[in-house]
């Protein structure tokens, strides 16, 4: 399962920025993970990218078409497009 779950990390770094350019992981205990993505965070696709692209999102992924995985999305490019003068664009991965 930690493989599925690692190439679905990779495929969602890929898919919100739009680059194959690794994210650089700091810290890893058995629950979590942390992901420096301050590189990459200029790229970040836009609402209008993720309204277009979702359903091959959900296509590429098998997730489930919700509004939590819709959500997720949302949230996560509103905070990196706020955060763009902050120092660091950190991700916590949780195994949970």
């Amino acid at each position: 399962m930690d493989g599925i779950r690692f190439l679905l990390d990779i495929l969602a770094i890929h898919f919100l920025f739009q680059s194959d350019i690794p994210a650089i992981e700091i810290y890893r205990n058995s629950d979590k993970y942390v992901l420096d993505l301050s590189p990459l965070r200029k790229q970040v696709i836009d609402f209008d990218y993720l309204e277009l692209f979702y359903p091959k999102w959900i296509e590429l992924t098998g997730r489930e078409n919700t509004m939590d995985e819709y959500g997720m999305l949302l949230d996560f490019i509103g905070h990196a497009r706020k955060s763009m003068g902050k120092k660091y664009l950190l991700m916590v991965v949780s195994r949970r």
